[in-house]
């Protein structure tokens, strides 16, 4: 199972909005039906982990990682446009090593999306990272 891949995003997700799920649902069933938290948790275990499952296998088909190969004609113009077009969706540049820059969500982009590579090439520009995200991204600068 490739970490990064869909299945693997989606246990991912699965795993970390499983628990705030419970301990909302729990709290909401405690007020509203006026039960006690025992009974309230039990009461919204089974539903909190369906919600999870079907968030996290949602979530995990955007999020999933793919590379997309950009033909370049004026490299310096599409460095400029690729940092402009990344700072939009919510990505801000981490580090750079030789011709391969790192850029990282924040939480508009949605911190489970992970990181986005791009390698610059002669005439070719790669980008690395989620599915929905390098999509968006190729359009723009294609």
């Amino acid at each position: 199972m490739k970490l990064r891949g869909y299945l693997g995003v989606s246990i991912m997700i699965i795993f970390v909005s499983w628990p705030p799920l419970l301990v909302v649902l729990t709290l909401i069933l405690t007020y509203v039906e006026e039960i006690t938290i025992r009974l309230s948790f039990m009461n919204s275990l089974i539903p909190s982990i369906v919600f999870a499952v079907l968030y996290g296998f949602s979530m995990g088909y955007f999020y999933r990682v793919d590379t997309i190969i950009i033909k370049m004609t004026n490299v310096d113009n599409t460095r400029y446009k690729l940092i402009i077009e990344m700072a939009k969706l919510g990505y801000h540049p981490d580090n750079q090593v030789g011709n391969v820059i790192t850029f990282t969500p924040n939480i508009y982009a949605g911190k489970a999306g992970g990181n986005i590579s791009a390698i610059y090439l002669e005439n070719e520009l790669t980008l690395t990272g989620p599915r929905y995200h390098i999509r968006n991204l190729s359009r723009k600068l294609g």
